[in-house]
């Protein structure tokens, strides 16, 4: 007969070999989870358009299971792609990427991340080719699954609008940096309509159109802005009152060095009230001196020094 001990460790020793079992049956699933058939075919098709000098993806022509291809990664246990990252912001320029961006990707619905960024991809129309599938019942647009999305300095990318950019509804990080946006003059409206958007990059795009108040403006999850090396250097008023930007003041907010306010050189009234910010006001926009006169009067409204 068992004792009273050996009765509370028997149901103990069953949990355990059963626990061991299933991490044993799904362990065995992560390592045979192979690609998925039509994500490997999509990603072929993909390839196809790509001029690649230096046959950096020469993996997706020998193996057969395109999540082991170069910079693929898939759902361990699905087998569907969600990454596609082949950046060469480190590679040399002739060994760069390049050809027309093939939208076979969008037949990718689990992608949630994608890296194209330094490269040369071309692209004409970005917006008609997210229509046309869009109107075909066999052929939705998937990328609103997508959580990241990089096309930064691809200089011959072609973008007339971002039209396109609402479709994008899960996006929460977005850099379009080093892309000619001089056509699209309501580039701000676009990129608010991404509710979770949480981190945008928009350097060296020649935006044009920014409005001298941004009270329209509702970033609600917006942790991250960069617009610098864009807007005008003419622009004499700029009014961000009422957004909830929050945070500390910078110490080089009025420095000439600065990447942001300092290359304002004619700007004579900044407006920053009613939002979350802490901090000293820098000298230099509170005391103009001989180096600061030509950045900021002492207009700064109602920001607290602490």
């Amino acid at each position: 007969m068992f004792s009273s001990t050996s009765q509370m460790v028997l149901p103990f020793l069953w949990l355990l070999c059963a626990a061991t079992l299933i991490t044993a049956c799904m362990s065995h699933v992560n390592v045979n989870a192979v690609c998925n058939e039509k994500d490997q075919h999509m990603l072929s098709i993909f390839k196809q358009s790509i001029e690649d000098p230096v046959n950096s993806l020469s993996s997706w022509s020998t193996e057969k299971d395109c999540c082991k291809w170069s910079g693929i990664h898939c759902n361990n246990i699905t087998g569907r792609v969600t990454s596609l990252q082949l950046d060469r912001a480190y590679a040399d320029y002739n060994d760069r990427l390049g050809g027309k961006f093939n939208f076979s990707l969008l037949d990718l619905e689990f992608l949630s991340y994608l890296d194209l960024s330094f490269n040369y991809f071309e692209v004409t129309d970005f917006e008609s080719i997210l229509a046309s599938s869009q109107n075909q019942s066999s052929h939705k647009v998937k990328f609103s699954n997508l959580l990241h999305l990089d096309l930064s300095f691809n200089y011959k990318l072609q973008m007339d609008n971002l039209r396109w950019v609402p479709h994008l509804s899960s996006l929460k990080y977005l850099d379009l940096s080093g892309i000619d946006l001089s056509n699209e003059t309501l580039w701000l409206q676009r990129v608010t309509m991404l509710p979770s958007l949480m981190e945008l990059l928009l350097q060296n795009c020649s935006l044009n159109g920014i409005s001298s108040s941004l009270w329209y403006v509702n970033f609600t999850s917006l942790t991250l802005l960069d617009i610098s090396s864009n807007i005008s250097h003419a622009i004499s008023h700029l009014d961000f009152s009422h957004n909830y930007l929050r945070g500390q003041i910078p110490a080089t907010f009025g420095q000439q060095s600065s990447k942001w306010i300092g290359q304002f050189k004619y700007l004579e009234q900044l407006d920053l009230s009613n939002n979350m910010l802490y901090g000293l006001i820098p000298e230099t926009i509170m005391y103009p001196n001989y180096h600061a006169s030509r950045i900021l009067g002492n207009t700064l409204k109602n920001i607290p020094s602490f």
